[in-house]
């Protein structure tokens, strides 16, 4: 008679090593204040904008009038959540253990899970970025012929949005290559573990960015979107929320179909984007003329 296979614990715990995402660039996490996770959070932003010149006393009156600029605006945390699951199984297996795959689970997914909402979104979640563009606040540079291109592009605009803070660009990780071949990722060491360009922005190679035009047209053999931003805030419940697994039952349909007992971990999480943010398509291996 055959012997059943032996069953053994993990052989070693798990670590992610994922220099330079946006958990690891963004100010945060924070813990989130009371009603941010419902209906998110406004705040008022006061490091964006530019001064003006005047002339020197004495030298060319009459002089010209000074401009009042207004006020600042108000920048928006978008909130969503993340969770993830696991159907408990039917033997062998308590519900402490259950709950600490599950919490594992959350923790291991989580940063991709944050930077798909950050820019893509699904599952009934609108991407942060993309509620940006729906209120007008993402700027379209066009397409760059080639990845030197797109940096300066992305770079420059800050100037042009008068940001005078740090600059993260975004994109999937599939761009840091092309990236690099054109001499355009500096060592990690003026930024812990962040890849950064010769000005020294900061880059976001976020494994759950979309890398999707803004009218939802998705990355092709050859071309994709990268963003400017600038500094990005992130918010999260302290503690995840854990369900008690006896309260929660799948049903089998069907012939012989078993009830199974399912928990999830979940935590709320908000995120807002400081002063601008721009976008352009990139042709990822474009020549340089």
């Amino acid at each position: 008679m055959a012997l059943p296979v032996a069953q053994l614990p993990t052989p070693a715990p798990f670590t992610t090593v994922r220099p330079g995402g946006l958990l690891d660039v963004g100010i945060g996490p924070m813990d989130m204040p009371q009603g941010v996770a419902s209906v998110g959070a406004q705040w008022l932003q006061e490091v964006c904008g530019s001064g003006h010149l005047y002339p020197a006393a004495c030298i060319s009156p009459p002089y010209p009038t000074r401009t009042v600029d207004a006020g600042g605006t108000m920048v928006t945390a978008y909130p969503f959540v993340v969770y993830a699951s696991e159907i408990c199984p039917p033997v062998g297996t308590t519900d402490a253990d259950a709950e600490r795959r599950v919490r594992l689970k959350l923790e291991l997914s989580e940063a991709q899970m944050v930077e798909k909402a950050f820019w893509g979104g699904g599952e009934g979640v609108t991407g942060v970025i993309e509620s940006i563009e729906a209120a007008g606040g993402l700027t379209h540079l066009g397409a760059s012929a080639n990845a030197v291109e797109a940096v300066s592009l992305l770079e420059q605009q800050a100037s042009v949005a008068k940001y005078n803070g740090p600059l993260l660009l975004h994109a999937r990780p599939r761009m840091a290559a092309y990236l690099a071949f054109r001499g355009l990722i500096q060592d990690y060491s003026r930024n812990g573990d962040s890849p950064v360009t010769y000005l020294g922005s900061r880059y976001v190679f976020g494994t759950g960015y979309s890398g999707n035009k803004f009218d939802g047209t998705a990355p092709s053999a050859t071309v994709e979107s990268m963003l400017v931003t600038g500094r990005v805030f992130l918010w999260r419940d302290p503690t995840p929320a854990v369900s008690p697994p006896q309260q929660m039952l799948i049903t089998g349909t069907g012939g012989g179909g078993t009830n199974q007992r399912v928990m999830y971990a979940s935590r709320a999480w908000a995120i807002g984007v400081e002063c601008f943010a721009a976008t352009t398509e990139v042709t990822r291996g474009g020549a340089i003329t």
